[in-house]
């Protein structure tokens, strides 16, 4: 019981500070584009998040599945 509370506390903490401003950064920022650069500025700037999202989702699982790798070699090469 006592790890679900803290998983779920870690959870909420991880939401309140640190994706609900990023988000709300971001909806700021794009109605400031959108008043002073225009709606183009506002889809392209989304388009990057976007993308900047995507690539450090790939990178972190590629990085985790080599720390993977490494930790079992580990493992085998300690066992023997």
């Amino acid at each position: 019981m006592e790890r679900a509370t803290k998983s779920v506390d870690e959870m909420l903490y991880f939401l309140f500070f640190n994706i609900a401003p990023t988000l709300l950064e971001i909806v700021v920022v794009c109605a400031i584009f959108w008043v002073k650069l225009g709606p183009l500025m506002v889809v392209a700037t989304l388009v990057m998040v976007a993308a900047y999202i995507l690539f450090t989702w790939k990178i972190t699982e590629w990085r985790n599945k080599v720390r993977r790798e490494a930790i079992d070699a580990d493992n085998k090469a300690t066992q023997r």
